[in-house]
């Protein structure tokens, strides 16, 4: 965790599993990597190339995802929080990710989300 991986071309790592906690990953290029199951906790990742990545089961919150692109990667069921699914549902679809309410710290699905915000 904690790593500073700017600008590192990362391709062709299996980062399965992986702690990335916290680490720099700013510009980074994991273009069609496996992630699947990464802690990327508060990891800032501006401007990271992660199109057609796997990130299912990946834990996001609180990871800088200012610039980052997501096109085409496997989302399903990682772990985003409200301010992350108000930056990216414009650009994104975000069906079967899960979304961390820090109000009631309970995760429901985006589907969830979305009815409980119309209801309000």
């Amino acid at each position: 965790s904690s790593l500073n991986l700017k600008i590192a071309n990362l391709r062709g790592l299996d980062l399965v599993e992986s702690n990335l906690n916290k680490a720099d990953l700013e510009e980074a290029d994991l273009k069609g990597e496996r992630l699947r199951g990464a802690d990327l906790k508060e990891a800032n990742l501006v401007n990271t190339d992660l199109r057609r990545a796997d990130l299912r089961v990946v834990d996001l919150r609180g990871a800088n995802l200012k610039g980052t692109n997501l096109r085409g990667a496997d989302l399903t069921n990682s772990i985003l929080n409200e301010n992350q699914v108000k930056y990216l549902e414009e650009k994104y679809n975000l069906k079967g990710v899960n979304i961390y309410l820090d109000q009631t710290k309970e995760t429901i699905s985006y589907e969830e989300y979305c009815n409980r915000r119309n209801t309000l």
